[in-house]
């Protein structure tokens, strides 16, 4: 069985390498090949990773739709879909302020995009209620931007708050389009988002776990590595301050010339060539109320980065957590060093719990690939 992975909707083809090399390894290992395609020419099952912010390319995927009716259209949801404060967006984790600027936004968005519904009567009543505290988001921000001296990173704050958001409204407008939904995450909720009028059933086929072809890691595995921490990713507000917190703590602990600086790198980085690599990543969640782990960069760390994860702290929700260390303090750089020191017995634990994880995730994977299957054969049939 043949499907295409349909990668044309992201202008950054290496900020989804990591999930389109977890699609292929887990689909490829059930005997699915994954063409990669740039455009829809052919009529074949089709998985879109989300992001339809794109006008163009969400009209190209509607009449590829109209086009093959029979074909399914199957979305892996990667974001978090959060309800708060009557507001309903993709990682909405703040307060009522972020919901309101969030809330004035789509007021804005639904008047300039023709792909969106225009906003009802009672959203614009609403409007009156949300705007003072969008201008209370506003004034935070500036006045953090101001302390801090970091108006870039405040300003992308909002610019991150703006694009999550017109990227559920996209996906929004696309519900009538999906035939199926695989999730990234436990506890990707679908009911905010198709509990909308739509013509169309969709299947949610369940979850996808990433998994390892352990001797690739192994390959990988802290080869030419330093001891130290890197991070990738977006640099928000949340992980400077825990870069400033191990700072600290290895100064602290006296261990200063011997761990590297700490090396901050975007996931575009990550695919060029570096001067010098650190054995350990680090991964704070992206604010302090952010309530999810995040399997995509676990597993990115430890199959293209070679490096073993640090937590920041565990939300016992994704076995591939129980690859990770947590971070506790000083004590946690002490044993670190110590399992830096011994990398052969490091690297036979590691492999070891890498075995134990892919036999825990494998029966998931396999159901979820013959609920994919069968929703392929279903539509071939009508």
């Amino acid at each position: 069985m043949q499907i295409q992975l349909f990668v044309g909707n992201h202008g950054r083809r290496y900020a989804v390498e990591d999930h389109i090399k977890l699609i292929q390894q887990v689909l490829g290992a059930r005997g699915v090949e994954v063409q990669i395609v740039e455009e829809l020419h052919d009529a074949k099952p089709t998985l879109i990773i989300d992001e339809f912010t794109n006008l163009a390319v969400n009209r190209d995927i509607r009449a590829f739709k109209a086009a093959n009716p029979n074909i399914p259209i199957v979305v892996l949801l990667t974001e978090f879909i959060e309800k708060k404060w009557g507001v309903t967006s993709f990682n909405l984790f703040g307060s009522i302020s972020t919901a309101a600027a969030a809330f004035c936004l789509e007021i804005l968005a639904r008047l300039r995009r023709p792909d969106f519904s225009r906003s009802s009567a009672l959203k614009w009543v609403q409007c009156l209620f949300y705007a003072p505290f969008a201008a209370i988001y506003l004034f935070q921000n500036r006045k953090m931007a101001t302390i801090a001296m970091d108006r870039g990173q405040v300003d992308g704050d909002l610019k991150r708050l703006a694009y999550m958001h017109i990227r559920f409204l996209g996906l929004q407008s696309m519900v009538d389009c999906l035939d199926g939904v695989i999730l990234m995450h436990e506890k990707i909720a679908t009911t905010h988002l198709f509990g909308s009028k739509t013509s169309r059933k969709l299947c949610d086929l369940g979850v996808i776990y990433p998994e390892f072809d352990i001797d690739a890691v192994m390959s990988k595995f802290w080869v030419d590595k330093h001891l130290g921490f890197e991070i990738t990713g977006s640099m928000t507000r949340h992980r400077c301050q825990w870069l400033r917190r191990i700072g600290r703590d290895i100064l602290g602990a006296g261990l200063i010339n011997t761990y590297e600086p700490i090396n901050d790198r975007s996931f575009k980085q990550t695919a060029q060539a570096s001067d010098w690599r650190a054995s350990y990543s680090l991964h704070p969640p992206q604010s302090g109320p952010w309530p999810y782990s995040s399997p995509a960069r676990l597993f990115r760390a430890i199959t293209e980065d070679g490096s073993l994860p640090v937590l920041t702290r565990s939300f016992n929700q994704n076995p591939i957590e129980e690859l990770g260390i947590v971070y506790k303090g000083m004590e946690t750089l002490v044993e670190l060093r110590e399992m830096h020191q011994n990398r052969e017995h490091t690297r036979l634990a590691w492999a070891q719990h890498m075995m134990k994880y892919n036999k825990c995730v494998g029966p998931r994977n396999d159901l979820l690939v013959r609920a994919l299957c069968d929703l392929i054969v279903e539509g071939s049939t009508k």
